[in-house]
């Protein structure tokens, strides 16, 4: 149609040269397009594909890319995303297992407890399970500053156990910090009511009649407590056991775990999660820290268990 148009319109020289110049590039044109078309039905869907690359070599002569080569080279960067179908991995069995299952068997008691020590550094070495396992508030009277001037290591400490608050006493002749001195029931008992008094307590914590290494200043303790007049004040005492049970951790926790419960008796195990928390307490007192006291901080029973007897 262009072809005769252009023809049309000219004088005779200029059709010739229209027709030699454009008709034939025309014809061309067409030709090649409705082959194009052709071939393009023809072929199959990968050799489309192939065909759908874009040359940018024609005119710059770069290399040849493709939608394809782009997905593939990115894949590489991606993170992996989980299955929805892949199985989990199993976790590994939760470390002390034996000792998670014998905590569940703590008692608890509502109200507030009283921790009545002779010495700063008995609260951890002793009674570290008992006051990590309570939820309730937790105070400690020490009855001696042990001949040194420990208050800031004590305090430390009872920072590390969750002790609210605590007391310590500083009487060198009624109290005085000696292996072979029973104390005085009378100025013992003084300092506990007041205690009683200021911190509201219905429970009393403290150590038996032997005082777990034969100390005379922890017997005192037990002794004087006695005496108490126990009108709703309740007193737990630590039971000291031989030599032979106290450093052989994992067979006391076997026969606890075994034992019935008793209305008389408590037993507290240290939780799983608090594990290192009595160590921490000891480190704090840098007085203290002898060679054989690093051998109880890790053979000790008493680090682990607390089996206490309820005396009234």
């Amino acid at each position: 149609m262009i072809s005769n148009q252009i023809l049309g319109s000219s004088p005779m020289w200029s059709r010739a040269l229209c027709y030699r110049r454009f008709v034939p590039f025309f014809m061309r044109s067409g030709s090649t397009l409705s082959n194009e078309v052709s071939t393009s039905q023809n072929k199959s869907a990968s050799q489309r594909k192939s065909d759908s690359k874009y040359l940018a070599s024609d005119m710059y002569n770069y290399t040849v890319f493709s939608h394809y080569d782009i997905e593939a080279s990115m894949t590489k960067y991606r993170l992996t995303q989980p299955s929805s179908h892949a199985p989990l991995k199993p976790e590994p069995i939760a470390p002390f297992i034996f000792i998670r299952l014998i905590s569940s068997k703590s008692n608890e008691e509502n109200g507030n407890y009283l921790l009545v020590i002779a010495h700063p550094d008995d609260e951890c070495l002793f009674f570290s399970p008992i006051l990590l396992s309570l939820h309730s508030n937790k105070y400690v009277l020490c009855l001696s500053n042990g001949n040194n001037h420990r208050l800031d290591e004590l305090r430390r400490s009872c920072m590390h156990l969750g002790v609210k608050d605590f007391k310590i006493i500083d009487d060198q002749i009624n109290l005085k910090d000696d292996q072979s001195v029973l104390w005085s029931s009378d100025t013992i008992l003084g300092h506990v009511k007041q205690s009683i008094r200021q911190w509201n307590i219905s429970t009393i914590i403290s150590f038996d009649y032997y005082g777990v290494s034969g100390h005379k200043n922890h017997s005192s303790i037990y002794y004087a407590l006695l005496h108490l007049s126990h009108n709703q004040i309740h007193f737990l005492s630590l039971q000291s056991t031989p030599i032979y049970r106290k450093y052989l951790t994992f067979i006391e926790l076997f026969t606890i775990y075994l034992n019935k419960e008793s209305t008389s008796r408590r037993t507290f195990v240290l939780p799983v999660k608090y594990s290192l928390i009595p160590h921490k307490a000891m480190l704090e007192h840098r007085s203290q820290l002898i060679w054989f006291r690093y051998l109880y901080l890790l053979f000790s029973h008493y680090i682990w268990i607390n089996d206490f007897v309820l005396v009234y």
